[in-house]
């Protein structure tokens, strides 16, 4: 997907044609305050661009109270600009609303707690006793350890790894 930024100030119906011939372009505008929008933009807002069109503030300069004010001067119907300012944004750019990350999260904690019990269970099943442990600690190693050192000799990391492996 295409995002054509700012409005075009000087081009705007060219751009409102691609858009119409282009399905694969979205138009976010901003540095204008609605009420600056032409009359074809308007139209295109309200009408079939309206899932393809999202609006930033470009605060401080606008400053937002202003603008949602703007936004509701011109008499979009309630969806529009609940589209524009926030749900186009959203699905252009991945961002899941908050019901949707709530819902991820609980999955994602339950999935956890759920690995969880599982890896307890298989230790609590599996695992040798503690006293196992301290017997195989006392005669580690019982062979060679070979150290394998993936940068080239004489470098750093080569002079650090001959200094650990002779302790």
């Amino acid at each position: 997907m295409i995002l054509a930024a700012r409005p075009a100030w000087r081009w705007q119906d060219e751009m409102l044609a691609i858009l119409r011939h282009k399905p694969n372009v979205a138009y976010e505008l901003h540095g204008w305050g609605p009420r600056q929008f032409s009359p074809a933009l308007k139209s295109a807002i309200e009408g079939r661009l309206q899932d393809r069109i999202m609006w930033g503030c470009d605060f401080p300069v606008l400053r937002y109270g202003k603008v949602i004010s703007g936004w509701e001067s011109e008499g979009y119907s309630e969806a529009v600009p609940r589209k524009v300012l926030s749900d186009n944004a959203k699905r252009y750019f991945g961002v899941a609303t908050l019901d949707q990350q709530d819902e991820n999260m609980k999955r994602e904690g339950n999935m956890k707690l759920i690995t969880l019990v599982v890896v307890a269970a298989a230790i609590a099943l599996l695992g040798p006793a503690p006293d196992a442990y301290a017997e195989s600690a006392a005669t580690y190693p019982s062979g060679n350890v070979e150290l394998v050192i993936p940068f080239p000799a004489g470098g750093t990391t080569d002079v650090i790894g001959r200094l650990v492996a002779n302790m």
